[in-house]
């Protein structure tokens, strides 16, 4: 199913109360990336960089109604997902410092989150995006919460150094073209977005997920239709 179909198959409602709910989600499928290695404080693994299909039931959530089908992207790299479904807390991301990058740059690098979607999230997430395109965007989502670092600036962004260090899974240098949208996707640091168009989806023992709340949801199929005109 491309972000076209899953955006328009989800009922899509934003209803206004309290800062946070509970859903229920489950993974579907892994959609458009690429397959890296990743190295995190010592530890190297084989992971999916990229846009993840998951299905949310949020019939019983009061403040953030998401059916259906949506593409999201992992906050939260130590781990798994379920494809049974399983219980999230949802809150908008300037509201909860990302779980994972709790700690001394926890807000700083929540920001920088925050910044990264407001300006690349809605294409990063459709189907016009390449598979540099959605890796990119994910990887550097992973950059800033493990590495970001406030006091140091865009150059604390660095898939080659810090605490994770990316590579191809022949542990050769990531494609130049990753790299580089990598770099450009950075430059939204700084900013300051106050955008409460994405949310935090967190449970103690799943991967956390970044989705769009029902406002940007709904423009995902226009970016759709823009990658399907230049396509041909």
């Amino acid at each position: 199913m491309t972000i076209h179909q899953a955006a328009t198959a989800a009922t899509l409602t934003l209803l206004v109360g309290t800062a946070s709910a509970d859903i229920s989600m489950r993974f579907i499928e892994t959609a458009t990336g690429r397959n890296v290695s990743v190295s995190l404080n010592s530890n190297t693994n084989n992971y999916f960089a990229g846009q993840l299909v998951h299905e949310i039931d949020s019939s019983g959530g009061p403040t953030l109604a998401i059916d259906g089908r949506v593409n999201t992207f992992c906050v939260e790299i130590e781990e798994t997902t379920s494809n049974s479904f399983t219980t999230f807390q949802v809150s908008t991301l300037d509201d909860q410092v990302i779980p994972a990058a709790i700690g001394a740059n926890g807000n700083a690098r929540t920001q920088a989150v925050l910044d990264v979607a407001t300006a690349h999230y809605l294409y990063a997430a459709s189907d016009a995006a390449s598979a540099n395109e959605a890796a990119a965007f994910q990887l550097l989502l992973w950059e800033i919460i493990y590495d970001y670092d406030a006091s140091v600036g865009l150059a604390s962004i660095d898939p080659t150094a810090g605490n994770l260090v990316l590579t191809k899974t022949d542990a050769s240098p990531l494609w130049s073209g990753v790299s580089s949208l990598i770099a450009s996707y950075a430059a939204a640091i700084g900013t300051d977005s106050t955008s409460r168009n994405y949310s935090l989806l967190t449970n103690a023992g799943q991967q956390d997920q970044l989705v769009p709340t029902p406002g940007s949801i709904a423009l995902l199929g226009a970016f759709a239709l823009v990658g399907a005109r230049r396509r041909r």
